[in-house]
């Protein structure tokens, strides 16, 4: 059952950094299929927020369209390969393009301590 959830209905701008980044990580091949690529990316309750592109589950209904915000079910594993950040969840692999300035990439850092130190709680369990 996916839990990931779309944040609304409309599609978002990013900067041209973001654009060009996008474009060269679209360009890249990877040795697994990828879901999605997220932009300007952060972490918040052991899940990915971001601006989803090229989303492998995109419906004609516009779930999962490009542009779209969008909040990741609970990340399993956190890897970094040929300069770039890797999220997987239970059913999803993302590719992270950017993250959010400020707080994008601490957010990740510090979900990546707590899950060396097996402290994780799931969004579920914050409920």
């Amino acid at each position: 059952m996916l839990s990931t959830i779309l944040i609304p209905e409309s599609s978002r701008s990013i900067s041209s950094y973001a654009e060009r980044q996008l474009a060269h990580a679209l360009k890249a091949s990877y040795p697994i299929p990828v879901t999605g690529f997220l932009v300007d990316a952060f972490v918040i309750a052991n899940a990915a927020v971001g601006i989803s592109y090229q989303h492998a589950r995109r419906e004609s209904t516009g779930r999962f369209a490009d542009g779209h915000l969008i909040r990741t079910s609970d990340i399993v594993e956190l890897r970094r390969s040929d300069g770039r950040w890797f999220i997987k969840t239970r059913n999803s692999l993302y590719v992270v393009v950017t993250f959010k300035r400020h707080v994008g990439l601490p957010s990740l850092m510090a979900l990546q301590r707590l899950m060396k130190s097996r402290i994780v709680f799931t969004s579920r369990q914050l409920h």
